[in-house]
């Protein structure tokens, strides 16, 4: 591409945008890269595969120094919900496996999910850092802490498939709390995660805050037979009411809350069912 650009005496001019903040959990910085690779392949006229992508993020990941693995490039680059492997060794071969769930339990699924900005982050490559670094310690409880988060990685899939929700709930709860436990850095919550749990929790089957365990972004799955709307108004009314009280009557804290309420409630999640899309003009491409 260099050496094209270099004849037509131009050159080329990427334009990415996330929404997302930094720190937020969410792998956005290996779905734009995955984003960005699948583009530029494109223009080239070069055919690529999904694996193709899904490896070569893993090196910008690795060039990049992030420190991230190859989790977030499966769930933005691939459709639906997946069960992904990887074996013990080098080169990593990644086996992701796409789950064939019905349209109705994506509909429920969807209609119970939450997605509540907690407006704290954290950065996965200190988290990373401080895990490895566990890890590499072999102490017992962090094996069979270890042990706990692929046992119950392999039970989310059979709980999916079985479309029971109140053990999929259940099973990010637990999941948090043994990430948690693996890095000092999110033992304890974050002030309005902790907050945000505790005023959910008469209505959530279960929740975890998205990504390494300290990201922005905090997942909760409704009861059901509740309405997302109502839900939200209640939990949103109860800690503007604790918020205030907090504050002491102090006007410019209490317009703090305000926009702090509005950051944290403004966001909605569904599942993705098509997976990356390159699209030139009015034609599309499928990764």
């Amino acid at each position: 591409m260099a050496e094209a650009l270099k004849h037509s005496g131009g050159g080329l001019e990427l334009v990415v945008r996330s929404s997302l903040p930094v720190g937020s959990g969410m792998g956005t910085s290996s779905i734009l890269a995955a984003a960005i690779l699948a583009v530029l392949k494109t223009l080239k006229g070069e055919p690529y595969s999904t694996d193709d992508i899904l490896y070569l993020t893993q090196e910008v990941e690795q060039m990049m120094n992030t420190g991230g693995g190859w989790q977030d490039q499966v769930g933005g680059i691939l459709p639906g919900f997946k069960s992904t492997t990887c074996e013990i060794g080098l080169p990593i071969q990644i086996k992701p496996n796409t789950l064939d769930l019905s349209d109705d339990f994506i509909k429920d699924f969807e209609s119970r999910l939450l997605l509540i900005y907690t407006g704290k982050t954290r950065l996965a490559k200190n988290l990373l850092q401080t895990v490895l670094m566990n890890w590499a310690g072999q102490d017992e409880a962090v094996v069979d802490t270890m042990h706990r988060l692929v046992k119950d990685a392999t039970q989310c899939e059979v709980s999916l498939r079985e479309g029971n929700m109140a053990d999929v709930g259940a099973i990010f709860s637990r999941y948090y709390a043994d990430k948690r436990f693996l890095s000092n850095t999110t033992l304890n919550h974050p002030p309005t995660a902790g907050v945000l749990i505790r005023h959910l929790n008469p209505y959530i089957e279960g929740a975890s805050l998205a990504g390494a365990g300290g990201g922005g972004f905090l997942v909760a799955f409704l009861k059901p037979n509740l309405s997302r709307n109502d839900v939200v108004a209640h939990v949103r009314c109860a800690m503007n009411a604790e918020k205030k009280s907090q504050s002491s009557g102090d006007q410019s804290l209490e317009s703090d809350v305000d926009t702090e309420d509005d950051q944290m409630w403004a966001w909605q999640a569904t599942v993705d069912t098509i997976g990356l899309v390159v699209q030139i003009g009015e034609d599309k491409a499928l990764a």
